[in-house]
């Protein structure tokens, strides 16, 4: 891995690192992809349903997955549920509009997650985005 020499924790800029966004909106994906891979200068796949994020994740590696709560057929919790259980450990961000307390009452087996709200500061959340995938990087290091 090729890192910054001035720091030695802080992943260079030239190295794009890529998401997987799962939301069953279109036009909200189509936005956030725009914004992310402009803002952020990730490479963003996104996909409508869970089952299409399971065929990205046989054949590709993601640095951090993004996943909206309130999905047809299953919802964003049981989905990382299901990563965790088939040995998924990618970093997992939970993006909905519901509030955080409603999302806490949910309880998740003491795996850990990430939570934003979609009504939040799109620019912090970029932030936020990239301190998870240098934390896991500098954990793997």
């Amino acid at each position: 891995m090729n890192l910054d020499n001035s720091s030695p924790n802080i992943i260079q800029a030239n190295i794009q690192l890529s998401i997987l966004f799962v939301d069953d909106t279109l036009g909200w994906l189509e936005v956030m992809k725009r914004i992310l891979e402009k803002e952020g200068n990730w490479h963003v796949q996104t996909c409508q349903k869970p089952d299409e994020a399971y065929q990205f994740l046989i054949n590709q590696k993601f640095d951090i997955i993004i996943s909206d709560y309130n999905m047809n057929k299953i919802n964003g919790i049981d989905f990382f549920r299901s990563l965790r259980q088939k040995g998924i450990k990618t970093p997992f961000i939970l993006y909905s509009c519901y509030s955080k307390e409603e999302i806490l009452k949910i309880k998740i087996d003491d795996e850990k997650f990430y939570f934003f709200q979609k009504t939040g500061n799109i620019v912090q959340f970029i932030k936020s985005v990239h301190n998870i995938i240098n934390d896991d990087f500098n954990i793997a290091l």
